[in-house]
């Protein structure tokens, strides 16, 4: 089985969203059971590629803030109009 990397950087809670996606950046969230949630910040294209390769149901090995974790893609929300 193949594996897929993703690099991630932690986000602050009072950024604008907007002004995140405005840099081709998109916002993320990883949680789990027993453990609190980690707001972060993808580069566009690379979660682009990263979906492609990855699919919905194919570990990724996520990278933030010099810690590494294991982590599934579960819901990508999308803008039907552009």
């Amino acid at each position: 089985m193949e594996t897929v990397s993703l690099h991630a950087d932690v986000r602050d809670k009072k950024a604008s969203l907007r002004e995140l996606r405005s840099n081709r950046l998109i916002p993320a969230i990883l949680y789990g059971h027993s453990r609190e949630n980690v707001l972060l910040q993808l580069d566009y294209q690379t979660f682009r590629k990263a979906l492609i390769k990855a699919g919905g149901s194919t570990i990724i090995d996520l990278d933030y803030d010099s810690k590494a974790d294991r982590a599934l893609i579960y819901n990508v929300q999308r803008d039907p109009v552009t």
